[in-house]
């Protein structure tokens, strides 16, 4: 067999391992990604987990109104925070979504890119292996006729 027949053959077991391999790797990828996001809790009273904290410290300040005031303010900026955090929480997780679905299309397009890449390649190997099957018949050919 030819050394051109050879390469075109050995590209051909190439494309062929690329093509096979983007494919699983694609496969990996979506795979992956299709993981869903926990759902995020739908309504949440930040009372509940605020409030049983700071009832103990009511106790010990009753008798103290400055230190009351203190204790309100904290429990007030505790229940604000938790609010923030929630608010915070939602929109990570819509920012996360949007990044996911992006990734999610844009591995198909790449698997595409590379596929028809290494495709290309094949094509135009297979095309100078027969030009240097020709050329290399030519000179056969221009040698005897000498």
């Amino acid at each position: 067999m030819p050394f051109e027949t050879q390469y075109a053959d050995a590209l051909g077991k190439t494309h062929e391992a690329v093509t096979k391999t983007t494919d699983l790797w694609a496969q990996g990828i979506q795979k992956l990604l299709s993981t869903k996001l926990p759902e995020q809790a739908a309504s949440f009273d930040p009372s509940k987990l605020i409030d049983p904290l700071f009832e103990g410290a009511q106790n010990w300040v009753h008798d103290n109104p400055v230190a009351t005031r203190v204790l309100e303010i904290n429990k007030s900026f505790a229940k604000e925070l938790v609010e923030a955090m929630v608010t915070l929480q939602g929109a990570v997780r819509d920012y996360s979504e949007a990044i996911l679905e992006v990734v999610r299309d844009q591995v198909g397009a790449t698997a595409d890119v590379v596929k028809e890449q290494s495709a290309n390649m094949t094509q135009a190997a297979q095309e100078q292996a027969v030009d240097a099957q020709l050329l290399e018949y030519e000179i056969k050919d221009d040698l005897e006729s000498n």
